[in-house]
């Protein structure tokens, strides 16, 4: 299996943090905010907008990134054994409206749900690199060799983040 885009840099601050070696990390995403609902003590709630969601030989580990650019490692949120991990992901899209254009956007994510002992969460990975709204972008022919380029990273990082999450799910699935 290929490395998505930020996995090395995620091994890389990893390395010291986490007491096993990384088996598969995936940058993910709150499904949807629930601070205001449900305060702090939930773990939905304490997610920063980039996690990483870790698998290690014994544990899922879950870690909150935040800083300037969103993806300095902060706090280790949660361990859970792996033998006790169940997950399933299924497609979904999500948008964000934004007020001061009128406009919105529209993704597509491998929506994850995890469960287990003191575990209920679900997060997002983005399936792909641009918005439903430029699958014309994705689908043209022709282009020119830069612009054609761009597209095939953006089809093998979305090939990459696919396989990376069934083999996520499947490593968690009872035999």
């Amino acid at each position: 299996m290929t490395d998505s885009m930020y996995t090395e840099k995620a091994r890389t601050d990893l390395d010291g943090r986490c007491p096993e070696p990384v088996e598969i990390v995936l940058l993910v995403h709150p499904s949807a905010r629930r601070k205001k609902v449900f305060g702090r003590k939930h773990l939905a709630s304490r997610l920063g907008i980039n996690n990483y969601l870790v698998l290690t030989p014994t544990h899922v580990r879950l870690y909150a990134l935040g800083g300037r650019t969103g993806l300095k490692l902060k706090d280790e949120l949660g361990a859970w054994p792996r033998s006790q991990v169940q997950a399933r992901v299924e497609m979904a899209e999500r948008s964000s409206y934004m007020a001061s254009t009128g406009s919105s956007l529209e993704w597509r994510v491998h929506c994850l749900h995890l469960t287990g002992p003191d575990l209920d969460l679900s997060v997002d990975v983005r399936a792909e690199g641009l918005f439903v709204n430029d699958d014309d972008f994705m689908a043209q022919e022709g282009a020119e060799p830069e612009v054609q380029e761009t597209i095939d990273m953006f089809r093998e990082e979305a090939a990459i983040t696919a396989d990376t999450v069934d083999t996520f799910v499947r490593a968690l699935s009872p035999a």
